[in-house]
């Protein structure tokens, strides 16, 4: 025999347990923000994770939720707040990224929220906080990888460009631009029709498109002076 469904409150006491543990259990820190019209913004729930990322306790940011703006950066804190102040006027969603700053160390983090309509009045923000930190370090190294490998390919003897398939190019160290414009303009975005005479254009992208067809390297020469590039 099949057991008996339970009772509708026994249920929704149920959903509200798993809910909370599946809250509890994924990997960001969740929070509930509320805005009545008879108190100001507040929190109604924060989960553990989220304590922990901001090294909180739990009643002490439900009485005082200034503590968690404390908690920003002190160079991003005045910007988050400018934007948070502005999402609650509006009633609109919240989309940040920067630092935290707790007990001396620095982490980054992504804060998102949505807004709803409180049926008692005001506004509900249901919001994450995920800890971006290990991205972020892996972009700013990527980034001094990239300003280093700039550096060296400017000041080498050689023309070195990137282009995309359309013949735009991409990428010129300074040895290229000075040779296709003289150094007066950003060949970025831009293809050899654009500043070279057509038959050199012309030339150029015929061997670009046999590079692209034959998914191999070409090597032809080319004679670079002031006046353009000149193919040899």
């Amino acid at each position: 025999m099949s057991q008996p469904s339970p009772p509708p409150a026994s249920r929704g006491a149920s959903d509200a347990v798993t809910a909370l543990a599946i809250t509890e259990n994924i990997p960001v820190g969740t929070y509930v923000m509320a805005l009545g019209p008879d108190h100001p913004l507040r929190f109604t729930f924060v989960s553990d994770r989220w304590l922990r990322m901001l090294q909180l306790e739990r009643q002490a940011v439900l009485a005082d939720p200034s503590l968690v703006f404390q908690r920003i950066h002190p160079d991003d804190r005045a910007p988050f707040t400018a934007q948070h102040e502005q999402v609650v006027a509006e009633a609109r969603p919240l989309f940040w990224e920067g630092r935290l700053s707790v007990h001396g160390v620095t982490s980054w983090v992504r804060i998102e929220s949505i807004p709803r309509p409180n049926p008692a009045g005001g506004t509900i923000w249901e919001g994450v906080m995920v800890d971006i930190t290990s991205q972020q370090q892996a972009r700013q190294e990527l980034e001094r990888e990239r300003a280093l490998l700039h550096t060296v390919l400017s000041q080498i003897d050689a023309y070195v460009y990137i282009k995309d398939r359309q013949g735009r190019y991409l990428y010129a160290n300074s040895c290229a631009q000075r040779a296709l414009t003289g150094g007066i303009a950003d060949v970025r975005g831009r293809r050899d029709a654009d500043f070279l005479p057509a038959e050199v254009a012309a030339a150029i992208r015929q061997v670009d498109e046999q590079v692209l067809r034959l998914d191999a390297a070409l090597y032809a020469a080319k004679a670079a002076g002031r006046n353009g590039v000149h193919a040899a």
